[in-house]
């Protein structure tokens, strides 16, 4: 499976694909149904990657949490 580097420069028409500049305004209008997509799955994944760290804080905490309840318990 063939992994396609993708990102949006904010504010220009290019694109980068493969490490190949396209100008977005070139592109079909299927083509632009696709990159409206990717950019909104990316910002999905950045999304979730904030998401993720709150919860790995929050197990983070309730590690330590447990581990002084077991340490009080053992004296």
């Amino acid at each position: 499976m063939q992994v396609l580097t993708f990102y949006i420069r904010k504010y220009l028409p290019m694109i980068v694909v493969d490490c190949v500049e396209y100008n977005s305004e070139d592109l079909s209008y299927r083509g632009k149904a696709n990159l409206s997509s990717l950019d909104y799955f990316g910002g999905k994944i950045t999304e979730l990657a904030a998401e993720i760290e709150i919860y790995e804080t929050a197990i983070g905490t309730y590690i330590m949490a447990m581990k002084s309840e077991l340490e009080a318990t053992k004296s």
